[in-house]
């Protein structure tokens, strides 16, 4: 007798886990996928825009935010300015007519913090970074929170997920600059 109860017992976990766990599961993964595509899409947009016109405008970057708000996980937007800086190379670097006709380019790194303080302070003239032509952007996107199907995850095969939920990463070089 006892041994039929716990048979009933174990189909009917096994019928909750098989009827109920795996398609929720399957269903947040198939979220999760299609949030991380519409990441994706926001960022490449965000950084098409910005080589495309070379400049950074404050609306831009706050309806970027605002958007990446909406899809209701908290994000971190890092963005690396690569400001491309051309120096002559000489012979004599004491002698302007010793120059041997190369050019060596190395690359500043400006980080968020100081392109938004850059963007806030020229507010009072419509607000915005400027990038130079040939210059490199590079956005990151990283979640904060852990997706449904990460706590779900965790929660049936007992690890921990120490990678971020949801990660995108776009670069390119600034094609126009309008100053």
């Amino acid at each position: 007798m006892i041994e039929n109860n716990l048979g009933l017992i174990a189909a009917v976990c096994l019928g909750i886990v098989l009827l109920i766990i795996f398609p929720m599961y399957h269903i947040y993964e198939t979220q999760d996928a299609m949030m991380q595509l519409h990441l994706v899409d926001e960022v490449d947009l965000f950084v098409n825009t910005i080589k495309s016109t070379g400049e950074l405008k404050t609306y831009q970057y706050e309806q970027f935010v605002s958007s990446l708000n909406s899809f209701g996980v908290a994000f971190d937007v890092e963005i690396t300015h690569k400001k491309r800086n051309l120096f002559p190379k000489y012979g004599d670097p004491n002698d302007a007519s010793t120059f041997t006709g190369e050019v060596v380019t190395i690359y500043e790194e400006i980080l968020t913090e100081e392109i938004i303080e850059e963007m806030y302070s020229n507010a009072h003239v419509g607000g915005g970074y400027s990038f130079d032509t040939g210059d490199i952007i590079v956005v990151s996107v990283v979640s904060h929170d852990k997706s449904r199907a990460d706590k779900l995850r965790e929660m049936l095969w007992h690890v921990s997920l120490d990678k971020p939920s949801f990660f995108t990463q776009f670069s390119g070089i600034i094609a126009n600059e309008t100053h």
